[in-house]
């Protein structure tokens, strides 16, 4: 699905959006940029490709994976755990692929500071390809219910069609849970957020 810039909603499932995407400042995570990973050298999550990109491996080598049992305060039995986690299951491969796309700079202020911005307008082609596929995974992994599409969502908090008054980037909350995040400017400058947490720090 091309970016037209068509946004996607972030209404957040209830399973994971009950952590909520924050407004205070992130919390610092200390590191230091990765170098370029091979893998070998890097445990993989279940649900990793199984030829995992450059990107993912990059973004494996900084992020932990997310533990399931935190998608357990939304699913009622067996059967509603296990559809659950294999929604969200689907779409961090493409969360991982995106924040694998942050540059050298990006990593490292990220990293410094527990959070990265990017004007929509600004991201490389290689972020605006991983953006667009990250929009057309939680599509497809939320189809048929009402977090389906996230640029709708975004569309309803304030942002423009092409994305102009949109940032997208990665935040830290809780001190340790990383979420793909939109910030959408109002007309009064006030900003609206919408995220979807999908690893640790």
């Amino acid at each position: 699905m091309k970016l037209a810039w068509r946004v996607v909603a972030v209404v957040v499932a209830a399973a994971v959006g009950s952590l909520g995407c924050g407004n205070g400042q992130s919390p610092k995570a200390g590191a230091s940029a990765p170098a370029q990973p091979t893998n070998a050298s890097i445990p993989l999550p279940d649900w990793a490709p199984e030829d995992p990109s450059r990107e993912f491996l990059r973004a494996a080598r900084v992020l932990k994976p997310m533990p399931t049992e935190l998608l357990d305060a939304g699913a009622r039995g067996d059967q509603t755990r296990a559809a659950t986690i294999d929604k969200f299951a689907r779409v961090w491969p493409a969360s991982y692929e995106f924040f694998g796309t942050l540059t050298d700079d990006q990593m490292k202020r990220f990293l410094s500071t527990g959070q990265i911005r990017i004007p929509v307008k600004d991201l490389t082609i290689a972020q605006k390809t991983a953006l667009e596929s990250w929009f057309s995974a939680w599509q497809r992994a939320m189809k048929g219910t009402d977090d389906e599409d996230f640029l709708v969502d975004l569309y309803k908090a304030g942002a423009e069609r092409d994305l102009s008054n949109v940032e997208a980037g990665f935040d830290v909350q809780a001190g340790h849970m990383v979420h793909v995040k939109f910030w959408v400017k109002q007309p009064d400058g006030s900003v609206q957020q919408r995220c979807a947490e999908f690893a640790c720090m």
